[in-house]
Order: C-alpha cells, then sequence, then structure tokens
C-alpha cells in the first residue's frame, strides 16, 4: 500500500501568483510558512520555521486567488510531489512542492472575524473547502 497525504497549518508568505494553463485552467503558487513550537535540551522555548512551496489547480486555485494573500492563515490538505529537471549545465535538479486539493480559512489580514484554531493540530473539521464543497 501506498500513501501520499499532507496537512499543515502555516501563513501565506506572499500573495498567491495566478496563472492560467494552455487549457484554460487556473493554477495559483505560493508559499507556507509553518511554525513549530518546541522546547529545547535546556528547557529554552524554541521556534523552528519551515518554508513549503505549494501550488492549486481549478477551483481550488480560483478560492485561493480570490480570498487569501499575504499573512492569512490556513489549513491545507493536498499531496507531496517532485519535480525533476535539468538545469542549464546539466544538473539533474529536483524539488519538492505540495499540490494543494483541499483549503481552510483560519485567519485572514483581511476579516479581524475570521476563525481561530484552537488546535492547529488538529484534523480538519467539515467546513473544509474543495472542489466539491467551494466557499460559495
Amino acid at each position: 500500500m501506498q500513501f501520499n497525504k499532507t496537512l499543515l497549518v502555516g501563513n501565506f508568505t506572499r500573495d498567491p501568483d495566478i496563472k492560467y494553463l494552455s487549457d484554460g485552467q487556473m493554477v495559483v503558487n505560493f508559499s507556507l510558512a509553518c511554525n513549530e513550537r518546541g522546547k529545547d535540551k535546556e528547557g529554552n522555548k524554541t521556534n523552528i520555521v519551515s518554508f513549503f512551496e505549494c501550488a492549486a489547480f481549478g477551483k481550488v486555485a480560483e478560492i485561493i486567488g480570490d480570498h487569501l494573500g499575504k499573512g492569512d492563515m490556513v489549513l491545507i490538505e493536498g499531496k507531496l510531489k517532485q519535480d525533476r529537471w535539468e538545469d542549464g549545465a546539466g544538473n539533474k535538479r529536483s524539488k519538492i512542492k505540495i499540490i494543494v486539493n483541499n483549503v481552510e480559512f483560519l485567519k485572514s489580514k483581511k476579516d479581524p472575524q475570521s476563525k481561530q484554531p484552537e488546535d492547529p493540530q488538529s484534523e480538519p473539521n467539515n467546513d473544509e473547502f474543495s472542489d466539491e464543497n467551494p466557499p460559495f
């Protein structure tokens, strides 16, 4: 059995980059910053930030492009995808990104009334937005 699923809670590091494929389908690319808080061996608080490149297509891309921007906190669900290519010098390169298929709005800089997560490590609820369940 194989399994490829990723759940992240984080903040947009920049506004989504909106593009269109040759078939007219929208794609958005964005970066998500996720904080991991803990304590080191001496008991001092630590905060490790990881940055993840993400892409969304179709309806999910439209939702993200229309409603989200830099600083907004979201929960995303998706899968990992590894892109491989050769650079101009013939070196093999690769990059892993997250292909987003669901998004849940948690906190928006534009809307102070937006939902606050009680426990960002908890499972997503049924209000999740997807191709089958858009926010409108």
